[in-house]
């Protein structure tokens, strides 16, 4: 992933992208480096969304190549999770609006940054930004868009 378009407070108007942590996998793509969310975090745009609600704009080789776009990985389990796209973005939610009121299979209350979601897009606000990847589809038409999820174990 090359850059973010943050939480900003509204979110619109006032898109705009910034750099990323990311940490190079390969010369063509790079995987985001997401660190544990919690209360106390003082990095603002994490305190703006309460947790990660950001669009990451992904280093592509060309526009709507299949591409590795994420790996999130479980040290304790050996479990992998690795998303590949053909988007130009993917939104990272961290359930930031969570609050203690629902309860998972194992019957544990479920609290703010429990959860993870990744949904591969375009970016906000697109139809509005020139200098973003169109969003247009005109009558007749087709989009394509493919999103692989592949899970590993050990």
């Amino acid at each position: 992933m090359q850059c973010t378009l943050g939480a900003v407070a509204a979110l619109l108007p006032g898109v705009r992208i910034e750099p990323a942590e990311v940490l190079r996998r390969t010369e063509r793509s790079e995987v985001l480096r997401v660190r544990a969310v919690r209360p106390g975090w003082a990095e603002p745009q994490m305190l703006i969304g309460r947790g990660y609600y950001h669009n990451y704009v992904l280093r592509k080789s060309r526009p709507g190549a299949l591409e590795l776009a994420a790996r999130i990985s479980d040290p304790a389990s050996g479990r992998t999770l690795e998303l590949s796209t053909t988007e130009p973005g993917v939104q990272v939610y961290s359930s930031n609006n969570l609050a203690g009121g629902a309860v998972n299979v194992q019957g544990l209350t479920m609290r703010a940054t429990d959860g993870l979601a990744l949904e591969t897009q375009h970016f906000p606000d697109s139809p509005n930004q020139s200098g973003f990847p169109s969003t247009l589809l005109r009558p007749g038409e087709i989009l394509r868009s493919t999103t692989v999820f592949r899970f590993l174990n050990g």
